[in-house]
């Protein structure tokens, strides 16, 4: 993933970015049945880089950075493959709006190589970034909750206009908790 904007002021965020031309060619079953080991690679290589001395250092920080970008990016491509499903009719609000009306806090707007998010964190988002190891386990029931959500939706095997809103409400709280630990590895010392 390249970033070209990474910005954050009194929790708003702007992040200006491309998605590798790799994974544009994976199918959207597989991004999202990747989600998981690579969630698990992240929390593997936080354990590896703690095990010698219980610090993180630049090198390590920039591993786990690498790995998060890595589940950013494969999640913005489910995203966006979920929302280009329903392309807004003339009668229709485009589904962007009606998802930043409902959420009122993050945008995304993004093709299969190009990204802009803007939003701002929530207070549990921030508070529970106080260390990695706190944020992965957070990060971790979010996983799952998704999961939860996902399971629900494929279960009639048709995803409805809402539910793809559903999905995509949930997929921006992931990235929103990527977007802090990225921050927080990259700009603060955030502790073990």
């Amino acid at each position: 993933m390249k970033i070209d904007i990474f910005d954050i002021q009194h929790g708003n965020f702007s992040l200006n970015g491309g998605i590798e031309h790799k994974y544009t060619k994976i199918s959207q079953s597989e991004l999202i049945k990747d989600f998981v080991p690579s969630v698990n690679k992240v929390a593997e290589t936080y354990a590896n880089a703690i095990y010698k001395d219980g610090k993180l250092t630049g090198q390590e920080k920039m591993n786990l950075m690498y790995h998060i970008e890595d589940i950013m990016q494969k999640l913005i491509l489910v995203r966006t493959n979920f929302i280009n499903q329903y392309p807004p009719s003339e009668t229709d609000e485009p589904i962007e709006d009606v998802e930043l009306k409902k959420q009122n806090k993050f945008l995304l707007t993004a093709d299969s190589y190009h990204f802009v998010i803007k939003g701002y964190f929530s207070r549990e988002v921030y508070k529970l970034s106080t260390s990695f190891k706190i944020w992965l386990e957070a990060f971790r029931v979010k996983v799952k909750e998704f999961y939860g959500l996902l399971g629900k939706v494929l279960e009639d095997r048709v995803i409805t206009k809402e539910e793809t809103v559903e999905l995509s409400n949930k997929i921006d709280e992931l990235l929103q908790w990527m977007i802090i630990a990225c921050y927080k590895l990259k700009f603060e010392n955030i502790p073990n």
